[in-house]
């Protein structure tokens, strides 16, 4: 039984993987390949069960090692198949991204090594043939410098088609001859194509094994290697894992995991059955090459598919051509370019000084001990850390809801809200708690990505509460950016609000772009935007989605209505206007109603009233803003200076409603005769935009007026009522939603 040619054998399975990716992948320019990292692993099997076989004959050893070769490889394509039907590839992204970029930081170290290796030949000392590999670690640093400086795939394609053809055209010229170049290690030695096996025709020689190898084949040591041939298939399927989430992370793209491992166990399964029989995956670093070429369609893998046929026939004529510093700058360059998305951006963009520890750590481990005990090592030391570090924090998506069932803490009128019942599934409100890591970071980002897939009957904004979230980690920042892009590219709204000042500190340092949420008026894009409180944010969303279906917001601004006056008859409408007489008697029923205000102008700082204090007044803002605070039980009396604490941490004095032109407030308490429950007072800091904050115009009605105005003119004190309880009916809906969420 003849052993077929090794060349021959690897085409095969690299045009089974590559007509698996092409047919069933979502990948335009997926590219499947053998796996490099076999080699030592099957090598060891076949070195054990000759071992097993000491007295048998050569061809049934040969037969015996093949067909474990070909077993493992369809054990690999069934196993990816029954997990992706499973849905297994969601427990992946439990894996922190911080252990992905150590892998790839130990392999960058590997492709820099190889680039040595590769370009001086493996069995020469480097330090006698520096003359070999220098050339290549130039170019890589040229082609590195090159990518950097023009981002032209046009320009790397060029440079390394003019590094594949410079034996040729030596050659041509008469400088030096393809032996020469041969003899002197600079191109490919040609010592296997007198071989015998070479010699024949590869279909010839696949023949040739197929139908001769099965009589050989030594059954019982085959079924005794089945558990170590299963248990190298679990280990490549989380290799193939790996890489495709390394692919998504260099790249910046996003790919269903699912349907791209069932695209590799067809790969696999074809790779088997075109006679090839060697394991193959979506390999990271051609992946990254080809898309940092301009690969972007299916042109690249039919391309690909038709040179596998092309080289079958010859190969033999010119990979022995090929001068060794063409793939030695390639490793060069990939390995910089992994470089700097690893190390480079881990020591630039950490959340934790841990995770550069973790980075150097995996990657000495994938010099030294292979690809499996990096993944191990990282994977435990991420794991050991977090534990440490958040032990005892519970996390998660702690409720979600429409804009139907949360609602803004805003003046609104009747019609508003009736039209905010009806489109408020154009609003989805998730509220975020505990810490998000690597470990819980999936079931938060599954919720979102199901709210930013369903384009055709989804929400439009997408509000993220996060004011009980304590922290995230480096996984979960990149998360945060990947689900801005996606929001984007779904044409909806993603706004965050209530981060805590160290949450926002981890998404600075990861260079997360946050952009500030566009004001009323504005058009607010599509993407990933930020409000700094809850209520302002829910309010923006809420007009949003009235003014762009049509619905008439009443204006809250005086000058647009020429004066204080038309503005606050405008606000007593909006609040009463439905539970007044329609006799014709309206208008005076408004005069009698403004005459009870009285207007007053607060300094910035001033503080209106306190929590706990009785409540004699209540308020509607004409101009400038007030803000509520809540504060722990044991400040609720005498309040610090709450515009000074950072709003959002545990134990400090919390920011729960901004009140604008147009808006009351403190009627809770004034209707119920309650204390107040918070702390009304002018900001006394810059505002978002930066301004320096400004003096707020407010009309008061006195708890005494009020009495007097029942007594008087009960018909109109019932409107008032009425009008300021419908409002609390909304407040208190969403106060209580939130206590049971």
């Amino acid at each position: 039984m003849m052993v077929p040619n090794g060349t021959s054998v690897w085409l095969l399975s690299q045009l089974g993987a590559q007509l698996g990716t092409l047919f069933f992948s979502d990948m335009q320019n997926g590219i499947c390949c053998p796996m490099l990292e076999m080699i030592p692993i099957l090598h060891a099997v076949h070195l054990t069960i000759s071992k097993k076989m000491t007295h048998k004959s050569p061809p049934e050893v040969q037969a015996t090692c093949v067909a474990s070769c070909f077993l493992c490889t369809a054990s690999i394509g069934m196993l990816l198949l029954l997990g992706t039907r499973l849905g297994l590839a969601k427990y992946l992204r439990a894996v922190p991204l911080i252990v992905l970029k150590g892998a790839l930081f130990g392999v960058a170290i590997f492709l820099i090594s190889s680039c040595l290796h590769v370009s001086a030949g493996l069995a020469i000392p480097l330090v006698e043939t520096w003359r070999h590999w220098m050339p290549a670690v130039l170019l890589g640093l040229l082609l590195f410098a090159l990518d950097e400086a023009v981002h032209s795939p046009v320009a790397i394609a060029l440079s390394l088609l003019a590094i594949g053809i410079a034996p040729s055209a030596l050659d041509a010229l008469g400088i030096r001859t393809i032996a020469e170049l041969q003899q002197e290690t600079w191109v490919f030695q040609s010592s296997a194509a007198s071989s015998a096996a070479d010699s024949e025709a590869w279909y010839s020689q696949m023949w040739d094994l197929y139908s001769s190898c099965w009589q050989y084949i030594h059954w019982p040591v085959l079924l005794e290697m089945m558990p170590t041939v299963l248990g190298i298939a679990a280990s490549a399927s989380l290799l193939m894992l790996m890489d495709l989430k390394a692919v998504e992370l260099l790249t910046e793209r996003e790919f269903s995991l699912d349907k791209e491992l069932r695209s590799i166990g067809f790969s696999n399964l074809l790779s088997a059955l075109l006679g090839g029989g060697w394991p193959c995956y979506i390999l990271c670093s051609l992946n990254v090459t080809c898309y940092r070429l301009g690969g972007r369609s299916k042109f690249v893998g039919t391309c690909l598919s038709l040179g596998a046929i092309l080289c079958l026939f010859v190969a033999s004529k010119l990979l022995y051509r090929l001068p060794r510093v063409l793939p030695g700058s390639l490793f060069m360059w990939l390995g910089l370019v992994f470089v700097k998305e690893t190390i480079v951006d881990i020591c630039s963009k950490h959340t934790h000084k841990s995770d550069v520890f973790i980075v150097g750590v995996m990657a000495l481990v994938v010099k030294f001990y292979g690809f499996n005990n990096a993944l191990l090592v990282g994977t435990l030391l991420a794991m050991s850390f977090f534990t440490v570090r958040y032990s005892g924090s519970q996390v998660g998506v702690r409720t979600s809801g429409d804009a139907r069932f949360y609602r803004a803490i805003c003046t609104r009128d009747f019609t508003e809200h009736s039209a905010l019942e009806e489109l408020g599934h154009l609003i989805e409100v998730v509220h975020i708690s505990g810490f998000l890591m690597f470990a819980s970071t999936p079931a938060f980002t599954d919720a979102v990505r199901e709210l930013l897939a369903d384009s055709a009957h989804g929400p439009e904004w997408i509000l993220l509460n996060c004011q009980n979230l304590q922290g995230l980690d480096y996984s979960a920042a990149l998360e945060l950016a990947t689900l801005g892009r996606k929001a984007a590219e779904s044409q909806k709204r993603l706004v965050i609000t209530e981060l805590q000042s160290s949450v926002q500190e981890v998404l600075q340092q990861a260079r997360v772009e946050l952009k500030e949420l566009p004001g009323p008026g504005s058009s607010v894009p599509y993407g990933l935007f930020y409000q700094s409180h809850y209520q302002s944010a829910l309010q923006r969303c809420e007009n949003g989605v009235l003014s762009r279906l049509g619905q008439r917001l009443p204006s809250k601004s005086q000058p647009t209505l020429g004066s204080e006056q038309a503005f606050m008859r405008e606000v007593l409408m909006r609040y009463f206007g439905d539970f007044l007489p329609k006799d014709g008697l309206q208008d005076k029923a408004l005069d009698r109603a403004m005459g009870l205000f009285e207007k007053k102008v607060l300094e910035p700082g001033t503080v209106l009233w306190n929590a706990g204090e009785e409540c004699t007044k209540c308020a509607c803002v004409v101009e400038g803003t007030l803000h509520a605070y809540a504060h722990p039980s044991r400040k609720r009396t005498k309040p610090s200076s709450p515009q000074r604490k950072v709003l959002g941490d545990l134990g400090k004095d919390r920011l729960v409603a901004i009140a604008g032109p147009g808006d009351f407030i403190g009627f809770l308490a004034f209707v119920n005769t309650f204390p107040y429950e918070h702390t009304a007072l002018v900001p006394a800091t810059q505002g978002e935009d930066g301004e320096e904050p400004e003096s707020t115009s407010i009309l008061v009605l006195q708890r005494s007026r009020y009495e007097e105005l029942l007594l008087a003119d009960p018909a109109l004190g019932q409107a008032l009522v009425r009008g300021f309880l419908r409002q609390i009916s909304y407040e208190w809906r969403e106060l209580s939603r939130l206590s049971v969420s």
